[in-house]
């Protein structure tokens, strides 16, 4: 994530789960793909857990980032 203001960045991981045991990859050989069926008629949601890698020393700032997500229907 970098940092609106000093432009720093913090490290951190997506997980699957909320205990973070099951982590999203971070590049296209270590991508987890998550199954799902639909019926059309209604939505359907997958939850996304962060967690922010300990030891850093970035400054108090607000961070951000874009993760982008592709779907295959």
């Amino acid at each position: 994530m970098k940092g609106a203001n000093q432009a720093q960045y913090l490290a951190y991981n997506l997980f699957q789960d909320g205990a973070g045991t099951q982590r999203f990859g971070n590049s296209v050989t270590a991508q987890r793909l998550i199954g799902q069926t639909g019926l059309g008629a209604t939505a359907n949601s997958i939850p996304v857990y962060g967690s922010i890698v300990a030891g850093q020393s970035a400054p108090a700032d607000v961070y951000s980032d874009t993760v982008p997500i592709t779907v295959y229907y």
